[in-house]
């Protein structure tokens, strides 16, 4: 989390569970088109497993987008 707010961009961290139970987080990461392979390079160095979902926004409000 830190690195990927220290590289510019704006995270909000939510709790997630596992197919198996297990603790995970999810991160939610706005970005515009431009940034999405610099974002998706981040954090496959971070964590090569890393589920990454891409999808088309069509309202952001009072939130920080690099």
């Amino acid at each position: 989390i830190d690195v990927i707010s220290g590289s510019g961009y704006g995270v909000t961290v939510l709790n997630a569970k596992g197919y198996n139970d297990s603790k995970k987080y999810m991160l939610v990461i706005e970005v515009n088109n431009k940034n999405i392979s610099d974002v998706k390079d981040i954090v496959k160095k971070l964590d090569k497993n890393a589920f990454i979902v891409v999808t088309e926004t069509k309202l952001v409000q009072n939130g920080y987008i690099k």
